[in-house]
């Protein structure tokens, strides 16, 4: 029943104001379909959290993308019908780290986080869906933090740990 509550709340607070993270995702897609002239590029939206995931599946469609999801509750002949969902009729792609190992989604490079995990292989886990043999196109990916929350401080300890990654393996 709280859960229920909070998503009623959300939603209320959603319908007065969209999502922060979710406008400029959209007002990002809409750039890069400019930027690459095409109408139909696809994207690959990662979140940490289903109930975020629905909110973007709604705020996505309702905005006249076709979209699909996947997440650690579907199973496997379930996850193969959103892989082959994606490749073939939607545009989009939000995931839960359900998606970020095991899935090649070489046909599609443009790849946002909006949630960050703290474990930086895990972000580059979701880069790798996108970044395969075969990718004929330069992985575009977007990581995104509110200022002034401790989402910013994920991101800085990520990239610290990447460098250190980067420094001690190359």
């Amino acid at each position: 029943q709280e859960v229920e509550l909070l998503l009623s709340a959300a939603r209320r607070c959603e319908a007065k104001n969209p999502d922060a993270k979710a406008q400029t995702l959209l007002d990002w897609m809409h750039k890069l379909q400019q930027e690459e002239n095409d109408p139909d590029l696809k994207f690959l939206v990662f979140t940490e959290f289903i109930p975020t995931q629905h909110m973007l599946v709604e705020f996505l469609t309702q905005r006249g993308f076709r979209v699909t999801h996947l997440n650690g509750s579907m199973g496997l002949d379930e996850r193969a019908a959103v892989q082959k969902a994606f490749a073939h009729d939607a545009q989009v792609l939000v995931s839960t780290d359900a998606g970020g190992e095991g899935l090649n989604l070489q046909f599609c490079h443009v790849i946002f986080n909006l949630d960050l995990p703290w474990n930086p292989m895990k972000l580059e886990q979701r880069i790798g869906r996108v970044d395969r043999i075969g990718q004929d196109k330069v992985v575009r990916a977007f990581n995104f933090a509110l200022g002034d929350t401790v989402e910013l401080r994920i991101r800085e300890v990520l990239e610290q740990k990447l460098q250190t990654i980067l420094e001690e393996f190359g």
